[in-house]
C-alpha cells in the first residue's frame, strides 16, 4: 500500500479484504505446551489499529477504502489440516478448550472490521454472511478448512456485483 501510493498511484476507491492469517496461532508451540500463555499472530487490538492506520492512510490520499469482512471458516476441518503435521493434538484441545474456539476467535476478527466500517464510516462489503446462510457452510470451505472454494468464490462474486451495482446507481 505504501509502495503504491508513494508512486502516485490514487485511484478513488481501494478494497482492503482480508484473510484469516492474522488471527491464527502457532500450533506447533501450543501443542508443545498447552499451559503456556499465547497471541494470535496478530493480536485483535493491533489488527484494529492497523486497519484504522490504513484507513487513514488512504483518506489522507484522497482515497476512500472499502472492507470486507472474513469469510467464516470450518473450526473441524482447520483442526484437521494444521493437525495432521504431527502435532499433540490432546495438547491443543486441552489449550482451547473446544475445537468451536477456533471459529468464535477468527468471527471476533471479522466483527472488529465490520465494527471499524461503522465507525469510520466505510462501506463494507460482507463476504461471510451469504456463506453462513447455505445449508452446509463446510461445503463452501476448502479441504483445509480457512480459505473458501470455488462455490464461495462464486457467492462472494455475486456480492462485489451487487455492491458495484448498487454503487453505480448512486
Amino acid at each position: 500500500m505504501d509502495k503504491s501510493l508513494s508512486k502516485g498511484d490514487i485511484p478513488n476507491y481501494a478494497l482492503v479484504e482480508l484473510g484469516g492469517n492474522d488471527c491464527d496461532y502457532n500450533w506447533k508451540e501450543i501443542s508443545e505446551n498447552p499451559d503456556g500463555e499465547y497471541s494470535p499472530n496478530t493480536p485483535l487490538p493491533k489488527f484494529i489499529e492497523s486497519i484504522n492506520t490504513i484507513i487513514e492512510k488512504f483518506r489522507a490520499n484522497g482515497i476512500e477504502p472499502i472492507l470486507t469482512n472474513l469469510p467464516p471458516l470450518s473450526s473441524q476441518k482447520y483442526f484437521d489440516w494444521f493437525a495432521k503435521n504431527g502435532l499433540n493434538t490432546d495438547n491443543i484441545k486441552k489449550w482451547m478448550g473446544n475445537i468451536d474456539r477456533i471459529y468464535k476467535h477468527q468471527e471476533t476478527y471479522s466483527l472488529a472490521l465490520m465494527d471499524i466500517a461503522n465507525k469510520q464510516r466505510c462501506d463494507l462489503i460482507d463476504i461471510r454472511t451469504p456463506i453462513i446462510l447455505e445449508q452446509n457452510v463446510d461445503d463452501f470451505i476448502c479441504e483445509d478448512g480457512i480459505h473458501p472454494n470455488e462455490k464461495a468464490h462464486k457467492l462472494m462474486a455475486n456480492t462485489f456485483i451487487n455492491y458495484i451495482t448498487k454503487k453505480m446507481a448512486y
